[in-house]
């Protein structure tokens, strides 16, 4: 079973995408390829097996043959390169990555520097480190939960529960309007493995998304010598922990959209530095694919969908004075007619369920109902609301958006706005429904910071002349302390301190606690082995009561300490007949059980 689960894996993320990659007479590197087969895999399993399922056929023994077919393709279209030597394509790869890296170096970095120019440095040394340890995060984010399951509910209920049912050989039900190339995709491991026991090899590609959507931006930073993306790769990781962290590794589709959002646009941009007309439009297909896995991912994909061919004509099209209107949009639209019919299949035959009432769209709900009667300037406020302290990313890139040019004004101009605009009025009822915008969040905050500090030029060479001494920046950066100390009052370090500790331990039993504290509006006498002494507001309140493993002292405590009438009991070290006693005190009324959680159970004496 583990061999057939790494066969499906290897299935889903770049065989078939590798072969097909060897049709676009465009340039990859190592990364590049690496992810652009990732997305192509994706899209090719899931016509895949609407294919299969729409013929009836057996969907394991159809990939079993699928897969020998690839393999044999494979061997076949990169049998030039599977007889070059390991040491020798790693060493140029090796090359190739310091290469980049010290090109990106020498280009901030000149001998007569200015002071403007010591900034840059500066600041460019700092993003890239930064950037280095968002993707090593990502990286752990996806290696912690290379070996979970599912378990948060739309990922139970929807999206595997549709696996399982591809799986079986039926096109599933109740869809809505989701599409579905993540659950088909999830089938594959299932096909593979012949049965849906085993869940975590298809939910362990969930956060390879996440991390790829940072590893395109640093290659990007290094392949245009633009520090402007490596800040990019900082704002996106923080804006994809804060509001799609839960969701990066649970099955939701919601990263996975975002990823293929990014990559339709990372693509445009390469194909805007294309050395030749036949390269652009080898990315301008692979992009219009791309586009099409983003309606086939969630159904607001249609949105990246229908404005890609209008940021093609802009971005790159229009640039290539070679050619004439006609075939300028001829280079746009054939592009989007072979795209249009990857998703027409999934889409005609979810529409046509939904007309007949065999299906049912939530779309009225999700619009309507969710917002409990708010008007669109209320749900415009919340939206905000919601964004919290990241909504100034949206003002600065306002700011600097006409000053971005091409193609981050019209990224910005075509998708990104429009598209939060349609959540906030629309769908703002949760952050991840924002999803396909925060990579371009990232992406065009970071130019915009580039951008502030390139017009902060003249003013930083004023400031930092060279009669500027040290001893008066050592004067002003102690001016700076003493005034930043006075603006920090003690209760904000106080309650931060206060924040942190509430985390310590195990963080979910201390809500809970805190949680029913402040529902019964006071600290009460804890009788328990759980050291609550730690946590702030409880430091007098634990009454020791062993593990709960001494039945005798379990009895004494609750006889002679009559002040308490809460035990928070660990199930795993406590005595059988603790527990039994427990138990037949609750059947029995005398006790009530506020909270489980865990192991851990939280229980009132009715005294």
């Amino acid at each position: 079973m583990f061999l057939l689960g790494l066969i499906s894996i290897i299935q889903i993320t770049f065989l078939p995408g590798l072969i097909l990659l060897k049709f676009f007479k465009a340039k990859h590197g190592i990364l590049q390829s690496l992810v652009y087969a990732f997305a192509l895999s994706l899209i090719s399993n899931h016509l895949l097996v609407f294919t299969i399922t729409a013929l009836r056929i057996n969907i394991s023994i159809a990939f079993y043959v699928i897969f020998v077919l690839e393999i044999v393709g494979f061997i076949v279209l990169y049998k030039d390169e599977l007889r070059q030597p390991l040491t020798t394509t790693l060493t140029n790869k090796r090359e190739e990555f310091i290469v980049d890296l010290s090109s990106f170096w020498t280009s901030h970095a000149q001998k007569s520097s200015s002071s403007y120019q010591i900034i840059v440095e500066i600041i460019a040394l700092v993003s890239i480190l930064w950037a280095g340890s968002s993707i090593w995060w990502a990286f752990r984010v996806w290696l912690s939960n290379v070996d979970t399951v599912f378990i948060q509910w739309d990922a139970i209920v929807s999206w595997n529960r549709w696996a399982i049912e591809w799986f079986n050989g039926s096109f599933p039900s109740l869809t809505n309007r989701y599409a579905q190339l993540i659950p088909t995709n999830f089938a594959v491991t299932y096909a593979y493995l012949g049965g849906t026991q085993l869940q975590f090899f298809a939910k362990s590609i969930m956060p390879f998304f996440n991390l790829f959507i940072l590893l395109l931006l640093f290659s990007l930073g290094l392949k245009t010598k633009n520090f402007g993306y490596f800040v990019s790769v900082i704002i996106t990781r923080y804006t994809m922990k804060k509001f799609l962290g839960d969701y990066i590794a649970s099955g939701y589709v919601d990263v996975a959209l975002a990823f293929f959002t990014f990559i339709t646009i990372y693509t445009l941009i390469k194909a805007q530095h294309g050395q030749s007309i036949k390269e652009k439009i080898a990315y301008i297909y692979l992009g219009a694919i791309f586009a099409g896995g983003t309606a086939l991912t969630k159904q607001n994909g249609l949105i990246v969908f229908a404005t890609y061919p209008i940021l093609t004509y802009l971005i790159v099209v229009n640039k290539i004075s070679a050619l004439s209107n006609r075939e300028k949009l001829s280079i746009v639209f054939k592009p989007m007619l072979l795209a249009l019919c990857l998703i027409l299949p999934w889409y005609i035959f979810n529409e046509y369920h939904i007309f007949a009432g065999t299906n049912i769209t939530n779309v009225e709900y999700l619009v309507g109902g969710r917002h409990e009667g708010r008007t669109i300037i209320e749900r415009f406020l919340r939206a905000m609301g919601l964004l919290e302290k990241y909504a100034w990313l949206y003002i600065l890139i306002i700011a600097m958006l006409p000053f971005l040019g091409s193609p981050f004004l019209w990224i910005g101009l075509i998708l990104f706005l429009p598209y939060s605009i349609i959540w906030a009025v629309a769908f703002s009822t949760f952050p991840r429904n924002l999803s396909i915008a925060f990579p371009l969040l990232g992406l065009l905050a970071g130019m915009s910071v580039k951008e502030v500090l390139t017009f902060s030029k003249s003013i930083i060479n004023r400031i930092m002349s060279d009669r500027l001494q040290i001893s008066i920046i050592v004067i002003i950066l102690c001016i700076g302390i003493l005034t930043g100390s006075l603006l920090v009052p003690n209760s904000v370090l106080i309650n931060h301190q206060i924040n942190q500790q509430k985390e310590i331990l195990l963080p979910t039993i201390n809500h809970q606690l805190y949680d029913y504290f402040e529902q019964i509006g006071h600290f009460e006498p804890i009788m328990t082995n759980y050291p609550i002494q730690y946590l702030p507001g409880l430091e007098n309140y634990q009454i020791p009561v062993g593990n709960f493993s001494d039945y005798n002292f379990y009895r004494w405590t609750i006889t002679n300490h009559l002040e308490s009438s809460l035990i928070l009991v660990f199930e795993d070290r406590a005595d059988e007949k603790v527990l039994q006693e427990i138990s037949e005190a609750v059947e029995a009324g005398l006790f009530e059980i506020i909270f489980e959680e865990g192991k851990y159970s939280l229980i009132r004496i009715r005294r």
